[in-house]
């Protein structure tokens, strides 16, 4: 089981770090500087403990840097336009009107982290994983994943 300070730790970890930078280059990524607040590490404490992944889980697919720009890139060029669906938003709601755009909290990648360890090492997992964390559509967000994960292979 994973804590808060583990994820603390691990976000300011150097292979933590240097994805990020990675991201920053390869994506060019806007990403917030200032430390993370605890309830947000909290959330990726759940999300870690749901996906039955530990540090040294997210710590092994981190180090492949290319295979998680690639994943990340397919990820995000799949799920492009989905975002409704993805927060459950029904057709009669109103549009979201955008204020303001910030930067990635720097744990943003934990997310994207879980989600390639389980396809890379437990991909029998992910539905379940999807569906603890109470993600909308979460079959097809699950096939979505599997998609942008075989196409980087």
């Amino acid at each position: 089981m994973v804590d808060v300070n583990d994820v603390c730790d691990w976000v300011g970890s150097d292979t933590y770090v240097e994805l990020l930078e990675f991201l920053r280059i390869g994506r060019k990524v806007a990403v917030n500087d200032e430390p993370v607040a605890e309830i947000l590490l909290g959330h990726d404490v759940n999300k870690m403990n749901a996906a039955s992944v530990s540090i040294a889980d997210l710590k092994k697919v981190a180090e492949n840097k290319h295979q998680f720009l690639d994943f990340f890139s397919a990820k995000l060029r799949l799920i492009n336009g989905t975002e409704n669906e993805q927060e459950g938003k029904c057709e009669e709601d109103d549009d979201d009107v955008v204020l303001k755009l910030h930067p990635f909290y720097k744990n943003f990648l934990n997310i994207y982290l879980i989600e390639l360890c389980l396809l890379v090492s437990k991909p029998e997992l992910l539905d379940s994983y999807l569906k603890a964390i109470r993600i909308p559509s979460s079959k097809k967000y699950a096939s979505q994943l599997r998609v942008a994960y075989k196409s980087i292979l």
